[in-house]
């Protein structure tokens, strides 16, 4: 392996802005890390959203809703956890 590789800094760091340097380490919780954002619906419409979704397809509501497919998933899936736990 050779040397450069295995540097993971800017090699000049003189010629960069130390927030710059700073900016890329991470911290806190990740970007994708589960629960830093929330979801964009809000839970009293959970349960249309996951009729929707049934008849319409995830895809189509996310679309309509203006977020991800996945969104709309986690939301089904939150209310079907809330229907077995009942």
């Amino acid at each position: 392996m050779r040397e450069i590789d295995v540097v993971s800094a800017p090699l000049v760091p003189f010629l960069y802005p130390e927030r710059v340097l700073r900016s890329r380490q991470r911290h806190g919780a990740g970007r994708y890390a589960a629960g830093a954002k929330g979801t964009r619906i809000p839970r009293e419409r959970w349960p249309e959203v996951a009729a929707r979704a049934e008849r319409e397809g995830l895809r189509a509501v996310a679309r309509d809703l203006g977020v991800s497919h996945e969104t709309v998933r986690a939301v089904v899936r939150g209310i079907d956890r809330a229907d077995s736990a009942a």
